[in-house]
């Protein structure tokens, strides 16, 4: 079998001397750019702000004792404030009562259809939470009497208005419970 060559250029040989040339340029930019980098290298970088250093240097100097004194300050009234702070906190733990919690604990409570519509909190733990809600039907109110029965539930007023079942209650919540 015999083999068969196609060459598709229009010469039968490759330029070698347009492809030398070419090499040549690029070796030549190639060393003036690494001429030019190394030389940027070497020079010098521009001054620093030396008189700004020397400025904030000086500043510095100037503050210091002043703030030794601001620290010794701090450290003698710190020990002062510190009691003070911890007999603050300890006088509203002992007054306040956080009714977040019990909020939270309440909304779980409240049956789909019933609405709160005011609440009125009273200072203290086991102090009366009073609210006024609105259900959309009469089972829903006393679905609500039943989950509410257990906190010492208080019935003030039933109305009905408009399609809502309207009641104003009274409970005692314990954080315990």
């Amino acid at each position: 079998m015999a083999k068969l060559n196609i060459n598709f250029s229009s010469r039968p040989r490759p330029d070698t001397r347009r492809v030398f040339v070419g090499l040549g340029l690029l070796f030549i930019l190639a060393l003036a750019l690494g001429v030019t980098g190394g030389l940027l290298l070497r020079r010098p970088p521009a001054p620093p702000l030396a008189g700004e250093i020397d400025r904030l240097e000086r500043q510095v100097q100037r503050l210091s004792p002043r703030a030794a004194e601001w620290n010794e300050g701090i450290r003698r009234n710190q020990g002062k404030w510190q009691k003070r702070i911890k007999l603050a906190n300890q006088l509203i733990a002992a007054k306040a009562y956080s009714y977040c919690s019990l909020l939270d604990e309440l909304e779980t409570m409240i049956p789909e259809g019933v609405q709160v519509t005011s609440v009125t909190l009273e200072n203290g733990m086991r102090s009366p939470l009073t609210m006024n809600v609105a259900a959309v039907s009469f089972d829903r109110l006393m679905e609500l009497y039943k989950v509410l029965a257990p906190h010492g539930l208080v019935i003030t007023r039933e109305s009905e208005a408009g399609g809502l079942f309207h009641a104003s209650i009274q409970i005692t919540m314990d954080p315990g419970k």
